[in-house]
């Protein structure tokens, strides 16, 4: 009879696995706190930026000139944008929740080129650039999906192209 013993030092093993365990315990902490973060930021930018939404609809109401009706259309457009950027960020913490769903509602197709259109129509301008956006009459208007993702996707789109345009 006889034994073989084989002796193995796992010190560095356990080393390495005591410094995984704390890098995803701090990563884990990390995350929550960037989803309070965001939670508190939001709500801290979103509670002004409705103030300044209901100003313009309360300006709306008033008899302004054309150019400053168009101006208040504008003002309106990018500050209801800037709410929908504002939620998209909340969103993110939902996509890593796997909580994320996209919203099917009706919603018109003319409107929604309209807005963008208008939200975008100054910073073509600045830069001398004709631009317009035209649905043809074929197309159908009402449409089911989740508008503010379309509206968001064709914001992003057609401001790079406006952006990388010279002339």
């Amino acid at each position: 009879t006889g034994a073989v013993c084989v002796f193995l030092d796992i010190t560095e093993q356990k080393h390495i696995q005591e410094e995984l365990k704390k890098a995803k315990d701090y990563a884990v902490e990390a995350s929550k706190l960037k989803e309070v973060f965001l939670a508190n930021m939001s709500h801290e930018i979103r509670t002004p930026l409705n103030v300044i939404i209901g100003m313009i609809r309360e300006l709306d109401r008033e008899n302004l000139s054309p150019r400053q009706s168009d101006y208040i259309k504008h003002a309106k457009s990018s500050a209801t944008h800037l709410l929908s950027i504002l939620n998209n960020i909340l969103d993110i913490s939902k996509i890593e929740a796997g909580e994320f769903e996209l919203h099917k509602r009706s919603f018109s197709l003319q409107s929604l080129v309209s807005d963008v259109e208008s939200i975008l129509k100054t910073k073509t301008e600045e830069k001398e650039l004709a631009f317009h956006i035209e649905v043809q009459k074929e197309v159908p208007n009402i449409y089911i999906g989740d508008e503010n993702r379309i509206r968001q996707v064709l914001i992003n789109l057609l401001g790079n192209a406006i952006k990388f345009t010279e002339k």
